[in-house]
């Protein structure tokens, strides 16, 4: 927990709105599913509602289209499906929700628990995307708060590899002169999202 709030700075000012706030939230059973299901299309709600395009690289990509991509791309259940750039989470619940079709046994709801991987950079997304699978039934979010280029391409290892990759990269954002360092010479660019291209 201490990890997920380390680079966070938000506040509210108001103390009535956050007790308001904390009394909506309390009245929520969220151990109905119909309950649950209906804050996390709020919650979504909010997200779309938080980003705007632009800024700095940053865009929420609409649900249709994440939607649409996962469907495309067609996960199946014992597959791990993985975003490293995950943002506030839009294409990992989209891929839970599609993933959610298959869960059939005890053995199946294990391995929806554990088959979506994330990275996000910067504190605020990292936490809405936490939140994000939360509210979309997964109890341990395997959400990493990184730079997704931070590691070198030979550094990778077997376990770090995916088997379905969906993300929306960055565009516009530039990387630190160390992290050029980690890859080829011959693909070394100032651009993130040529390397997560690649």
């Amino acid at each position: 927990m201490k990890e997920i709030f380390s680079d966070l700075n938000q506040y509210m000012k108001n103390g009535i709105l956050l007790r308001q706030v904390v009394n909506v939230i309390d009245e929520i059973d969220f151990s109905d599913v119909e309950d649950r299901h209906t804050f996390g299309d709020i919650y979504e709600g909010i997200l779309k509602d938080l980003q705007s395009a632009g800024n700095a690289g940053e865009f929420y990509t609409p649900r249709a289209l994440t939607d649409f991509m996962v469907e495309i791309l067609n996960p199946q259940l014992g597959e791990s499906f993985g975003d490293f750039t995950s943002g506030t989470g839009g294409f990992l619940t989209s891929a839970l929700n599609h993933l959610y079709k298959q869960v059939k046994t005890t053995n199946d709801v294990k391995l929806f628990q554990t088959a979506v991987i994330g990275q996000e950079w910067k504190p605020l997304p990292y936490l809405l995307s936490i939140t994000n699978l939360l509210v979309h039934d997964i109890e341990a979010p395997n959400i990493i708060h990184c730079d997704s280029l931070g590691t070198r391409v030979g550094d990778f290892k077997e376990c770090d590899k995916v088997n379905v990759i969906a993300m929306n990269p960055p565009y516009g954002g530039s990387t630190e002169a160390s992290v050029k360092n980690n890859f080829p010479s011959d693909m070394r660019s100032s651009e993130t999202a040529v390397y997560l291209w690649y």
